[in-house]
């Protein structure tokens, strides 16, 4: 099954804090409400109150070429309908222009849709054109499980080859040519409801995340140092 070879960029292994951005290799999406936490070594969000958007950018190189980004979702609580009926999703940025602005950048993102009041998900591939989203690809309907690598691989090959893996299945595959040559970042994105709770409804909880994965693909024979992936789970 194929895996991101690219090498774990961030951890997220260090003291807690309420925004990722204390770090100065993030930078904050400007269109989301925040910007991540760290919490117990896991990227989450700290903040309570219901739906809010988080997401950050991966500030230090504007990777070219085929590029890479994976993250793995680890929290332990089970997915169960969100009672609501609302949709919560988690998705990943590649050759994003601008760090400034997604209302003017252009790039690729991916998402991971929780479909409402069920224990279902499908991924949705979007094309960003001057911030604007438009779908390019999406998968079938599949079982939540609780352990994901997301991994969204973007290569500057002859057709422009984007392809989505969900814990190493292929599960979309497009070609779009627009910007598979730009230069562009790699981040994180996700939508979540307050902390989890069992009463007097259960309620969605804020999810988990490891090994935030970017860069180049690692080409077989190179000797180049990576950290060892230590997917870690936890019951928020």
């Amino acid at each position: 099954m194929p895996n991101p070879t690219a090498p774990i960029v961030d951890d997220f292994n260090r003291t807690d804090t309420d925004s990722i951005t204390d770090d100065a290799r993030w930078t904050k999406d400007p269109a989301r409400n925040r910007s991540g936490s760290i919490f117990n070594n896991a990227l989450t969000d700290l903040l309570t109150p219901d739906w809010f958007t988080v997401g950050s950018f991966y500030n230090m190189t504007a990777f070219s070429g085929n590029v890479e980004v994976a993250m793995t979702r680890t929290d332990l609580v089970d997915e169960i309908a969100e009672p609501d009926g609302w949709d919560v999703w988690t998705g990943l940025y590649a050759k994003m222009s601008e760090l400034s602005s997604t209302g003017t950048s252009d790039g690729y993102a991916v998402r991971l849709n929780m479909n409402g009041a069920s224990t279902s998900y499908t991924w949705q591939l979007y094309r960003v054109d001057n911030g604007v989203f438009t779908a390019i690809g999406s998968s079938a309907s599949r079982t939540f499980p609780r352990l994901h690598e997301l991994f969204l691989e973007a290569k500057n090959d002859a057709s422009g080859t984007l392809t989505v893996y969900d814990n190493g299945t292929q599960v979309i595959q497009t070609t779009d040519s627009t910007y598979k040559a730009q230069s562009g970042y790699t981040g994180f994105r996700f939508l979540h409801q307050a902390p989890w709770r069992a009463s007097p409804t259960p309620r969605w909880g804020t999810p988990y995340f490891d090994n935030f994965k970017a860069g180049n693909p690692i080409v077989a024979g190179e000797n180049r140092r990576r950290h060892p992936m230590r997917p870690r789970m936890f019951r928020p």
